[in-house]
């Protein structure tokens, strides 16, 4: 649990970033 709410925001924002990049970087990875 965050008990910061904007820490709890900017590290989900960090997550979805990072894994669109993940996503576009090695698509074979994931299946389609």
């Amino acid at each position: 649990q965050f008990a910061d709410p904007i820490v709890a925001e900017a590290t989900l924002s960090f997550l979805i970033l990072n894994k669109e990049k993940i996503l576009s970087s090695f698509p074979g990875l994931l299946p389609q």
